[in-house]
């Protein structure tokens, strides 16, 4: 009498695997084939390779949300520059804003300095109470009067004596041959007023000065009341860098 052999359940098997199919075997003469026990799998390497899978996918969110929360542009680790420090005695402008020291002088009252083809001798600097003005200077009938600087301000007046040692004449009043500005003891720069034709002994508006020759000429500006004057600087003005540079600076304080 044969017994039937009834298959294992493949529940617990892998979803999708086939158990191979093993060549019968005649126990003898009369008995039928014996069915073959199923194959089971080995699921340890596939439990490890799932662990593993499993590693990877949790690891990709999270190496992607640390690229996303690096700020833009941050640098490689290394040496990082200290930020600039300001003493409690620097001078400071509003908001803390550190204002910047009066530049070196190259020269003083009396000395004869040359910047491009403009050489100048500074032969007074001084705060006056008021200059000598005139709408028609220049005119033979041309009267001055004193000219105040108003309610909180004082004039400075720059007296120079100036040689054209260029290629081409220069017009002291009416052009600007000449780069100037005076400087206080915080570097602030101030510009001359306009209309220096005006003011008594300057020369008269294209009333120019040839090369080779030279003329005298004043300078003056409008300041406040509280402002220590420190330098004056020039330059020549046929010089393309001379708007760009500070120019020749004179002691003046």
């Amino acid at each position: 009498m044969s017994e039937t052999t009834q298959q294992p359940s493949t529940d617990s098997f892998v979803t999708g695997y086939v158990a191979p199919t093993v060549p019968p075997q005649n126990s003898g003469p009369d008995e039928p084939a014996a069915l073959a026990a199923p194959i089971r799998p080995r699921r340890w390497p596939l439990l490890l390779g799932g662990m593993a899978l499993g590693g990877v996918i949790a690891t990709v969110p999270a190496v992607i949300v640390a690229l996303t929360l690096a700020p833009a542009g941050t640098p490689a680790a290394g040496p990082t520059a200290s930020a600039p420090t300001v003493s409690a005695s620097s001078p400071t402008g509003g908001g803390g804003t550190p204002v910047a020291s009066a530049p070196a002088a190259q020269g003083e009252v009396g000395d004869q300095l040359t910047d491009g083809g403009i050489t100048v001798t500074v032969t007074s600097a001084e705060f006056v109470p008021d200059v000598m003005v005139s709408d028609n200077a220049g005119s033979t009938s041309a009267t001055y009067a004193p000219q105040g600087p108003g309610d909180g301000a004082r004039y400075f007046a720059v007296r120079t004596h100036v040689v054209n040692d260029g290629q081409k004449s220069i017009d002291l009043t009416c052009s600007s041959p000449i780069t100037n500005v005076l400087i206080d003891d915080h570097g602030r720069k101030f510009d001359p007023l306009d209309g220096l034709y005006k003011i008594q002994g300057n020369p008269y508006c294209n009333d120019a000065v040839q090369p080779g020759f030279e003329a005298d000429m004043t300078y003056v500006y409008r300041v406040p009341s509280s402002a220590t004057i420190t330098s004056w600087s020039f330059a020549d003005a046929a010089d393309p860098t001379s708007f760009s540079r500070l120019g020749t600076i004179v002691q003046v304080d």
